[in-house]
């Protein structure tokens, strides 16, 4: 991961070929004390986990995609549950033939490179709880 800019409010991060973007732009908010942020993301994956969130069972099906894709688009956020930096992210993906697929990402693996943009959102933090009716940890 390189920190290509970093002015104000704004982080322009690259990620090289094998880089694992969820945990590393994680460690990379925790080490900066970075508490709020949103980010979007374009470039080229060869590995993906992606899910799918089942309500009803209040469960991740996690859907692996072993193949190159470009990332089409990924946006998401940071916050803080407990003393962990969550990253939540979204993302589409296309394969070789133009399809898409898309979802919550748990994994990314760069192939090429994929560049971040991280938009700081201040000095108060954005938390998150864990949510009894659905499941997850919300926003709070």
């Amino acid at each position: 991961m390189r920190l290509i800019s970093d002015q104000n409010d704004l982080c322009l991060i690259r990620f090289d070929r094998g880089e694992e973007v969820v945990s590393e732009l994680s460690t990379f908010c925790a080490e900066r004390k970075i508490q709020s942020a949103s980010f979007t993301a374009i470039g080229a994956a060869r590995r993906v986990v992606l899910a799918y969130y089942n309500l009803s069972e209040k469960k991740y099906e996690d859907h692996a995609v072993a193949e190159e894709t470009e990332i089409v688009s990924v946006i998401g956020n940071v916050a803080r549950m407990n003393k962990d930096t969550l990253i939540h992210a979204h993302g589409v993906f296309a394969k070789r033939d133009l399809t898409t697929i898309g979802g919550h990402i748990k994994k990314l693996v760069v192939s090429a490179t994929c560049e971040v943009t991280l938009r700081k959102l201040g000095n108060l933090p954005i938390l998150r709880q864990f949510d009894d009716k659905t499941g997850l940890n919300l926003l709070s």
